[in-house]
């Protein structure tokens, strides 16, 4: 809670694995070998940060975003921070999609599954909670666990027959279960990510008004200036004189005009 030392020894177990495993994805020599215990290395690296942010979620919930959020810290500060918050985000985002690559290439096979748990944790959850929201009855966590719950499952299920499948029962589940919990950390840092964000929009809510004031205040002055009308809605002439309407103003500046032409 007064070290910044903790998040950024989470950031490094996250960016090691997901960039060594995108390295692996992009060089030019597929042909070679990934050793047990870069395997064994980089899946520890990947659970640990997955682990470690749901830990952060269970033991410090909002209190986890101090570094960001503290009232202590100013607002261009504050905007700074959320910059990497953002690149952590993206790496949680990549990380179960760089796992399920790295561990393609480490058994030699192209037909693992992680996608439907990604989207089960990442969208329908956050759609469930928004479904929920509308419901203001007693029975609205009841249709957020249903609708959450039935999205998981389906997906968890998917997920464990295909990749038992193609690695047999205990590698496939070992694969499932771990890729289940980087998805689960890329929802908990995304919805750290929307606590960030609100925290900020809250705060420039008062720099935002004086604008669009300044921007109103600004827009009919000019508009007035443009139409040459007061403060009262008089349109103004050329000579000084006031008319209620537009059109009487135009009459009455091609008068002067041809009054000043002929002399």
């Amino acid at each position: 809670m007064t070290s910044a030392i903790p998040y950024w020894l989470l950031f490094l177990i996250t960016v090691i694995p997901v960039g060594y495993s995108a390295f692996v994805t992009f060089r030019s020599d597929n042909d070679a070998r990934i050793s047990r215990n870069t395997m064994l290395t980089i899946s520890g690296l990947l659970l640990a940060s997955a682990l470690s942010v749901i830990l952060f979620y269970i033991t410090l919930g909002g209190n986890a975003l101090w570094w960001v959020t503290g009232k202590e810290i100013v607002f261009w500060s504050k905007l700074l921070r959320v910059i990497p918050l953002l690149i952590f985000l993206l790496l949680q985002g990549a990380a179960p999609f760089a796992y399920k690559i790295f561990m393609e290439k480490y058994f030699h096979c192209d037909s693992l599954s992680v996608k439907s748990q990604f989207i089960s944790l990442v969208v329908i959850v956050p759609v469930a909670i928004i479904i929920s929201i509308f419901f203001n009855t007693p029975t609205r966590n009841l249709i957020f666990y249903i609708i959450a719950g039935v999205g998981l499952i389906a997906a968890a299920i998917y997920s464990a027959t295909k990749n038992i499948g193609s690695l047999g029962a205990k590698t496939g589940l070992i694969y499932t279960i771990t890729s289940f919990m980087l998805c689960a950390a890329t929802l908990v840092t995304l919805l750290y990510f929307i606590v960030a964000f609100i925290s900020l929009i809250v705060e420039m809510l008062p720099v935002i008004a004086v604008i669009i004031g300044i921007c109103v205040i600004f827009s009919k002055s000019y508009g007035n200036a443009v139409m040459c009308r007061d403060d009262a809605g008089n349109y103004i002439a050329t000579d000084g004189s006031k008319h209620s309407s537009e059109s009487a103003r135009n009459a009455r500046n091609t008068q002067i005009h041809n009054q000043r032409k002929n002399s």
